[in-house]
């Protein structure tokens, strides 16, 4: 899932809505923050055409969800923002 709703305008990473987390607290599965950097470049928000270039993308370590609850879901939205956001 990609929890920013829609693709950037600017480039940069977007605020997390929470839909997404709400069913990883639902189902009590872990996030996976996946970091993919560069398709702004090959693809900016008003074009309909990709250009050549390179996308990176980095897996990062699974985030346990056990403890969440919907009480404590906006900590839980904010790690995994931080994570993607720092391998930009």
């Amino acid at each position: 899932m990609f929890p920013e709703r829609s693709r950037t305008k600017t480039g940069r990473l977007t605020p997390f809505k929470r839909g997404a987390f709400f069913m990883a607290c639902d189902l009590k599965l872990s996030i996976a923050p996946i970091t993919i950097k560069g398709t702004f470049n090959v693809m900016t928000y008003s074009s309909i055409v990709p250009t050549s270039g390179v996308i990176e993308v980095t897996i990062h370590p699974a985030i346990d969800v056990s403890d969440i609850s919907k009480e404590n879901l906006p900590e839980y939205i904010n790690k995994p923002w931080q994570t993607i956001n720092s391998a930009l």
